[in-house]
């Protein structure tokens, strides 16, 4: 499995030309599975239906909007936190799990704002 590359100089200076031969035969073409993060904007469908049912559209705006600026300033926090684990003190946590964390629980605070104040 051998890869043989070219290169080829131009006025005293070195310059990639590019990759020969053929890829290996057992190369995945497949892409990588990653792990994806918690829906928003279905949750804040449920929570704009919720609040739409239990009230009108002017408060169901406002429960998204409030939603989404919480959720937002949430995660900002713990994009903040993890950037500066070190200088705190703390290890590294796991971003993904503590950013779906912050997506469900600003979904339920306003899911219970709207089923409260409705």
């Amino acid at each position: 499995m051998a890869i043989n590359y070219e290169i080829s100089t131009t006025e005293g200076s070195i310059r990639y030309s590019g990759r020969k031969g053929r890829p290996p035969a057992d190369l995945n073409r497949a892409p990588a599975k990653t792990e994806t993060s918690s829906p928003v904007w279905p949750l804040a469908a449920v929570v704009f239906a919720t609040a739409l049912l239990q009230n009108d559209l002017w408060f169901a705006g406002a429960c998204v909007l409030a939603q989404l600026s919480v959720m937002t300033a949430l995660q900002w926090l713990v994009l903040f936190a993890q950037r500066n684990a070190n200088i705190f003190g703390l290890k590294p946590f796991r971003t993904i799990f503590a950013l779906k964390a912050a997506r469900f629980g600003a979904f339920a605070a306003a899911l219970a704002c709207a089923f409260l104040l409705g």
